[in-house]
């Protein structure tokens, strides 16, 4: 979704209106994609996240899951990549996942169909970072 981000400024203000920008786009009913009458499904989760205190990281996409890292994801010396994820089901609804204390795999901890409760359930995931 998006591929690798380098507009804007740098900043997260910068990331958070091209995902913004790119999720209008995916949300758009087009051939092959969404079908016709599908509610929008990843602007409001883009537009939740950037409302809660994951608006202080830099946004990115990764096919249908929305994640998080503290600096522009094409700086990768200078950034992290947070521990957790927000992904968009097929049949439009959210899961939350979050890396596997000591292990090397995500594990879903949430799933939902209100893209503000999927928010606040990655937001508990990072609360400690």
């Amino acid at each position: 979704m998006g591929g690798r981000q380098r507009s804007g400024d740098g900043s997260p203000q910068a990331a958070w209106d091209e995902r913004e920008r790119v999720a209008g786009l995916r949300d758009h009913p087009r051939p092959g994609c969404r079908p016709p009458g599908t509610p929008p499904v990843l602007l409001p989760l883009v537009r939740a996240a950037r409302r809660s205190t994951l608006s202080r990281f830099h946004p990115f996409h990764s096919h249908a899951v929305l994640r998080f890292a503290t600096a522009p994801v094409h700086l990768p010396g200078e950034r992290r990549i947070l521990p957790v994820w927000i992904g968009v089901l097929p049949r439009g609804s959210y899961e939350v996942a979050a890396l596997a204390t000591g292990e090397r795999r995500y594990e879903v901890l949430l799933e939902t169909a209100d893209p503000v409760a999927a928010v606040a359930g990655a937001e508990r995931a990072l609360s400690a970072f």
